[in-house]
């Protein structure tokens, strides 16, 4: 469902006819001189190219969770022992759960 919303959201991105330019005073003057001003084209597929990457990070951190956690809870049925879960306590790492949902989070 993520990749569906991500896929939609980048479907109805729209951009304008001109961008502005961020570079300080000397690097404008220097890529004026130079005839380096990046075109339209070269400064929406670079933010495109972003967005990408941003979003397969996300993605791919939380596909890497989602099957952490699987295998954590498929780890914590075969602890069991077969009792039913009474008067069982078994100890989770979750370090690498929690550290793969941060990586999720640090790509938004």
């Amino acid at each position: 469902e993520m990749r569906g919303a991500f896929n939609f959201y980048t479907r109805q991105l729209t951009f304008a006819d001109d961008y502005v330019l961020t570079a300080s005073r000397e690097e404008r003057k220097s890529m004026i001189r130079n005839d380096e001003l990046p075109t339209l084209t070269a400064v929406i597929g670079s933010d495109l190219d972003r967005r990408d990457l941003y979003r397969n990070e996300f993605l791919t951190s939380i596909d890497d969770a989602t099957a952490e956690a699987a295998f954590l809870v498929k780890e914590q049925n075969n602890n069991d022992g077969g009792g039913g879960g009474k008067g069982v306590v078994v100890v989770m790492d979750v370090k690498d759960l929690v550290d793969l949902v941060g990586l999720a989070h640090d790509a938004c």
